[in-house]
């Protein structure tokens, strides 16, 4: 049967329209999400910046964290680029920074994120004076629900951000589900050793002081996984035993 051209048309049209709204209603509902947490940290400000794929697909990513500080006297600016791949789900710590930042000075944090290098994605843009900041631990809701797998970076040198990066990356594989936002901190250096703290919560699960060489590293990384497990498994049964009784 052959159909008129007329009818033909109209029919293609709407299939177009139908196209359309489909691919639409998929983008309104899958997108990247970010978001800035701001710490006082002895009397400076600690940025971090969060991005989280909130999508079902695997994104390979190029992102932008662009912080301005303002103010009636002076004024300053830095940019920090990277890449980074994504599961659907990850929430990654972006490059953070420190500001010594005035009462009455004002913050600006834009991020943004692009594909192949050059399709922006996601901006975003936030702006804090001293007196909206406050303490990390307060933020828990980050993208308003609770989210799982959160570590956040406090470490201040080279030996401190090793540690980091190696507990994060074997943190994600084995912890990724854990609710509670583990942060890894850092005191100041004594000579070529620094001070490293892991905590749960608010609870302290380790300390140990760093040394050069990655043996020593991967050793002490190991140690603090293991009371990072036994602290989660004793948090675990607390909670099972409170339902028994």
């Amino acid at each position: 049967m052959k159909i008129p051209i007329k009818e033909l048309y109209l029919l293609s049209i709407a299939l177009m329209c139908f196209s359309n709204l489909s691919f639409a209603q998929v983008e309104a509902t899958n997108e990247i999400q970010s978001k800035v947490l701001f710490q006082l940290v002895e009397q400076n400000v600690r940025v971090q910046p969060l991005l989280r794929n909130a999508t079902p697909f695997v994104k390979g990513l190029t992102y932008v964290v662009l912080v301005e500080k303002s103010g009636d006297t002076n004024s300053s600016s830095a940019s920090k680029r990277g890449r980074l791949v994504m599961q659907p789900g990850d929430i990654a710590n972006l490059s953070a920074s420190t500001q010594n930042l005035l009462k009455g000075e004002k913050l600006t944090v834009d991020i943004l994120v692009y594909e192949k290098d050059t399709i922006l994605i996601h901006q975003n843009s936030k702006e804090y004076q001293l007196k909206e900041v406050n303490s990390q631990r307060e933020a828990v809701n980050f993208f308003d629900e609770r989210i799982s797998g959160i570590v956040i970076d406090n470490t201040k040198t080279k030996l401190g951000n090793d540690f980091y990066n190696e507990y994060y990356n074997r943190y994600q594989q084995l912890y990724k589900d854990n609710k509670e936002t583990a942060y890894v901190e850092e005191t100041p250096p004594i000579g070529r050793t620094t001070l490293v703290t892991v905590k749960i919560g608010n609870r302290e699960v380790f300390k140990a002081r760093t040394q050069p060489g990655y043996d020593y590293l991967d050793n002490l990384v190991k140690q603090a996984l293991a009371r990072t497990e036994l602290y989660l498994k004793t948090q675990k049964n607390n909670i099972n035993s409170l339902k028994i009784y």
